[in-house]
């Protein structure tokens, strides 16, 4: 397995939500593609606090951002990664310290539906 992916393994391992563990089952899974970004704190929390609102509204498809909002919140890294971990139909993100030695929050996505054209 990749090294990064390995350190996202083992962050999600520490963590005791059943979030994390339905991450981990997702990531052990099949092979798993993996995107990676940083972006400084202030825009990450623009960004993703307004992701909430349209997440509330739309039903809470997406699972984690109650938790994330408040992490950011209360977040002091000035700079936020953000790893993308994709297994087939499933996505999650995870938001971590740069160099991946925090866990900082977690998003699961619903299962992509494959359309059958």
């Amino acid at each position: 397995m990749n090294p990064l992916l390995q350190k996202i393994q083992l962050l999600l391992a520490g963590e005791p939500s059943g979030l994390a563990r339905a991450c981990e089952q997702i990531l052990t899974s099949g092979s798993p593609a993996l995107n990676s970004l940083e972006l400084p704190l202030k825009n990450t929390r623009d960004i993703y606090y307004r992701r909430a609102e349209l997440n509330a509204a739309h039903g809470h498809p997406i699972e984690g951002f109650d938790d994330l909002v408040n992490d950011l919140a209360a977040e002091k890294e000035p700079t936020i990664g953000i790893q993308g971990v994709t297994v087939g139909s499933r996505k999650f993100l995870l938001f971590t310290t740069p160099d991946l030695s925090r866990l900082i929050g977690i998003l699961l996505f619903p299962p992509r539906v494959e359309s059958v054209a």
